[in-house]
């Protein structure tokens, strides 16, 4: 077996950027070099995507707290609406979007699909993002410890939502092994 060299998750990888996830058989999910790695890769994608949550939010503050100061707080509910519905279209329009995954998945070499191996639409996403964050909200982070009771490292969120996060270089076509 040879090994490949991940990818730069910076530099556009025609191949993998415009694939139809159709292509990947159902039965090649079961292949277990796809979830290899998937759940401390995971832990870290998730920290890099809460620090670009933290700079999209502090970016978001930083242009609206004039016009919230002008108006004499009227536009205050609107900043926080748009604080709170930040996270949530972050991750439904990585997810949905060409990426399928967010940059911290990116970085990390990790993709979201759909347990059918099709790409996950950005209904799908939402459906996911929403319930990792009122299940998180709800357990204090506690449902993410399903991942450690079976061998794929799905999260509650997962099940429910019907996706896989799966190793993306696994996926990429690669010389023959």
């Amino acid at each position: 077996m040879t090994a490949r060299k991940a990818p730069s998750p910076f530099v556009k990888d025609a191949d993998w950027e415009d694939a139809d996830w159709e292509d990947v058989a159902v039965d090649r999910l079961a292949d277990e070099r796809l979830f290899e790695g998937v759940r401390g890769r995971r832990v870290v994608a998730f920290l890099i995507d809460l620090a670009v949550v933290g700079l999209l939010i502090f970016v978001l503050w930083a242009v609206a707290i004039g016009p919230v100061l002008l108006t004499f707080g009227l536009l205050h509910p609107l900043l926080m609406l748009a604080t709170a519905l930040l996270p949530f279209a972050y991750h439904t329009l990585c997810i949905g979007g060409p990426w399928h995954g967010t940059l911290g998945m990116r970085v990390m070499g990790l993709t979201v699909i759909s347990t059918d191996g099709k790409s996950p639409a950005y209904p799908q996403a939402a459906i996911q993002t929403a319930i990792f964050m009122v299940t998180a909200a709800l357990t204090q982070f506690l449902v993410v410890l399903v991942a450690c009771f079976n061998d794929q490292g799905r999260c509650l969120h997962d099940y429910l939502a019907g996706t896989l996060v799966v190793n993306r270089w696994a996926l990429s076509p690669g010389p023959a092994d």
